[in-house]
């Protein structure tokens, strides 16, 4: 179950706003419960690596 979490697909319009925001000057981030690496996977796997300028995680591990 948690390999599906290093998977999951983002929103198919998320990327063409996301883009949008970032040519527009804003600094893009997003806090999330999953680990680092959880989050560094899902980034990846959705093809969204280079918009975020960080993501941050409630992880205490």
């Amino acid at each position: 179950m948690l390999q599906g979490f290093l998977r999951l697909d983002a929103w198919p319009d998320a990327k063409a706003a996301l883009l949008q925001m970032k040519a527009a000057g804003l600094r893009l981030a997003f806090l999330s419960n999953f680990t680092a690496a959880m989050l560094d996977a899902c980034v990846k796997h959705a093809g969204r690596e280079g918009i975020f300028e960080e993501h941050l995680t409630t992880d205490s591990s």
